[in-house]
Order: structure tokens, then C-alpha cells, then sequence
């Protein structure tokens, strides 16, 4: 039993770290050199969309996992929101200070 309290509590923590994240890549965009960056201009045109997609799968994902209760598309969702919220909020970071 509390092998199983542990493993809900790291499952609430690692959920727990996209926020961490999100405020390291946005202030990561934001320190980014934009002046004749390929990189930079490609993430500020393409970024929204491919990321922007993405997050409405995982919320799509998410929400249909909870409505039939299952356990399985909430945990994809989950891991797709935390590999997600980094690059999301670079891409943030990138277009809203260097606008």
C-alpha cells in the first residue's frame, strides 16, 4: 500500500514539473538572439502551428480520457503535455519579447 502512495505522489510531481519548464523556456525565448537567426524565424512562423496543434490533440486526448475513464489516454496525454510545454513556451518566449 504504500508502494502505491509513493508512485501517485511522484505521478503528481513529475505532472507537477511542467510548470518549471514552461517559465525556463519562455525565459529562454525571451534571451534568444533573433538578429539574422534562421532558427529564430523559422520557430516565430512555423512554431504556433506545429505546437499549437499539438496541444490540441493532448487536450483532446485528455478530455476523452477523463469523460470514459481511462487511464491510459490520460497518461499519454500527461507525458505528451510535459514533453510539450518546454519547446511550446520557447516558441511563446521567441514571438512575445521579439515582437
Amino acid at each position: 500500500m504504500k508502494i502505491l502512495k509513493e508512485q501517485i505522489d511522484i505521478k503528481k510531481n513529475l505532472f507537477l514539473l511542467i510548470i518549471p519548464l514552461s517559465i525556463v523556456g519562455f525565459q529562454l525565448g525571451c534571451n534568444l538572439n533573433t538578429g539574422g537567426n534562421v532558427f529564430a524565424g523559422l520557430l516565430m512562423l512555423v512554431g504556433p502551428f506545429v505546437f499549437g496543434l499539438g496541444l490540441i490533440i493532448l487536450i483532446i486526448l485528455l478530455v476523452t480520457g477523463l469523460k470514459n475513464k481511462s487511464k491510459a489516454l490520460i497518461l499519454v496525454s500527461k507525458i505528451g503535455l510535459l514533453l510539450i510545454s518546454f519547446p511550446l513556451a520557447y516558441t511563446a518566449g521567441v514571438i512575445l519579447c521579439h515582437l
